[in-house]
């Protein structure tokens, strides 16, 4: 049996069809490709101006809140070791750092278990049969014992080409490594590739005067890894994502005044 459709029926069901398409072609004006997923959760999400956002957390507004702290208790000054081709931008930073704005990173994951499934894909290194070296990585408790983050960060600038994985620990099983430090580790051959030394938070090794704040932020574009000690230091590495690594040389250098 069929039904007649009337004719204000039928201008209600075109109107409908058109807010349905001009939705659709919306959604697909606003998607971005360089949205990347690793398992439920994408590492970093676009933001407006189409760089890696991740967000407001409350551990990293917790962060930016203590670092803000940090800096009204004792003010720093650029140290005259910073490039004068990046004083500019270093001032910038402080500022937004001194004024809980800079944005930080949040890591995919934290753990206190060196053996935490997390982490599995280092398990190989264990029982690695190559040559050692001093830079040969065995298992992550040569990055640290307790206080594990996991951060992601984007390849050559861009998350599609995929990213690279940084272990941040605190007190390594072995004396002679740095007490807190971010290390992406290569480990298909078990090696260190990339080491940041930084200021150890939680460590039950340093002596008061060596504790402080350490995080991973963006800001303008750029990843970077700091490190405030109690004492009265600050210093900040930039994320180099055409070579995919941390410059060996710091950025930012500030000194008590």
């Amino acid at each position: 049996m069929k039904f007649p459709i009337h004719l204000h029926t039928a201008r209600a069901i075109a109107r409908h069809l058109a807010v349905m398409l001009a939705a659709a072609a919306k959604m697909l004006r606003a998607w971005n490709p360089a949205m990347v997923m690793t398992g439920a959760a994408c590492f970093v999400c676009p933001s407006a101006d189409g760089h890696a956002d991740t967000g407001k957390s409350r551990s990293a507004e917790a962060k930016s809140a203590a670092l803000k702290e940090a800096l009204s208790q004792r003010p720093l000054r650029l140290d005259e070791r910073t490039s004068p081709k990046a004083r500019g931008f270093c001032s910038a930073l402080y500022s937004a750092m001194a004024n809980g704005k800079v944005t930080h990173v949040d890591p995919v994951h934290t753990t206190n278990d060196p053996n935490d499934s997390s982490l599995s894909r280092y398990a190989a290194c264990r029982t690695y049969g190559g040559e050692i070296g001093l830079s040969t990585f065995d298992h992550v408790t040569s990055i640290g014992t307790h206080d594990i983050r996991i951060y992601r960060l984007p390849s050559q600038g861009d998350p599609s080409n995929g990213y690279r994985e940084y272990v941040y620990g605190e007190d390594p099983n072995n004396s002679r490594k740095p007490l807190a430090q971010y290390a992406h580790v290569d480990a298909s051959n078990c090696t260190f590739r990339d080491v940041v030394s930084v200021t150890p938070q939680n460590s039950t090794r340093a002596q008061l005067n060596e504790r402080g704040l350490n995080g991973v932020v963006r800001f303008n574009r750029r990843f970077l890894i700091y490190s405030h000690s109690d004492f009265g230091h600050l210093q900040v590495w930039q994320y180099n994502s055409k070579k995919a690594e941390f410059d060996s040389q710091s950025l930012c250098i500030w000194t008590a005044k």
